[in-house]
């Protein structure tokens, strides 16, 4: 059930004001979900002993399961085994992998690591061409960016689904890097027609799309690494798929496990 770009929980996004407006989750808008992120983190290491190591084993695997761990080893490092033993395999993974990420981006300098100048300005563009974002990735292509625009329009768009139609003249949010381009790509021309006709062919969504795919465990596999893998599915999901028993879900090479396809 977790969703967003910091994959709220429904009922932990509700007690830090993610609540559905109008229909629309506010797990889905990173502002929102950003603030919301910060004053749960600040619960947390007001519970937890300002421990940052604490808190992020907290926001992966539970609060209730750190609250009581921490009660029952009290002044214990989460290093020590007895604690760290405890904890979900996928934690014990989370934890030391969010924490080497930090470091490395507050200190790139000692790991030979350039970070490329990204251009952040946004800008509103008033559309000329009735349209869709699904429709705007297609005609936008590779723009400036390797991987496409879909993430970047969803997010500065956060309110609008990939396939609503989109009239001429609607505001939307959009990279100030991409206005030569929309208006060279996506206001006539073949690119726009492109984009139409993949739009007006796509199958249904969902449509004759299986509900799983099977993985064979490698050496070395654990539950969450496969889940950290296959991006569209949590441990406690694969878990559940494959009835396998916490708290550690152990998983054997050659094992084959279902796993939730992306939807």
């Amino acid at each position: 059930g977790a969703a967003g770009l910091l994959q709220f929980m429904p009922s932990t996004g509700r007690q830090y004001g993610l609540q559905v407006v109008d229909g629309f989750d506010l797990r889905y808008d990173p502002v929102a979900a950003t603030r919301a992120n910060v004053r749960y983190l600040e619960q947390r290491f007001r519970e937890l002993n300002d421990s940052l190591e604490l808190a992020l084993a907290a926001y992966n695997g539970g609060e209730g399961r750190l609250r009581g761990l921490a009660r029952k080893l009290p002044g214990v490092s989460i290093w020590d085994p007895r604690f760290f033993y405890s904890l979900p395999d996928e934690t014990r993974d989370y934890v030391p992998r969010i924490l080497a990420a930090a470091w490395i981006f507050l200190h790139p300098e000692r790991y030979n690591v350039a970070f490329p100048a990204l251009p952040t300005e946004t800008t509103m563009l008033t559309l000329s061409e009735p349209t869709s974002l699904v429709e705007l990735t297609i005609c936008l292509g590779q723009e400036q960016h390797d991987e496409g625009w879909f993430r970047v329009l969803r997010n500065l768009n956060p309110r609008l689904g990939p396939d609503e139609s989109l009239e001429r003249g609607r505001e939307i949010t959009l990279p100030a890097i991409l206005v030569p381009a929309y208006e060279r790509r996506c206001t006539a021309g073949p690119f726009l027609e492109i984009a139409r006709k993949l739009r007006q062919s796509a199958p249904q969504k969902n449509a004759n799309r299986p509900s799983s795919v099977t993985y064979v465990v490698r050496s070395g596999d654990t539950l969450g690494k496969i889940a950290t893998r296959h991006r569209c599915a949590t441990a406690s999901q694969i878990a559940k798929l494959n009835n396998l028993r916490g708290p550690r879900y152990v998983v054997h090479k050659g094992q084959a496990l279902r796993i939730p396809a992306c939807s």
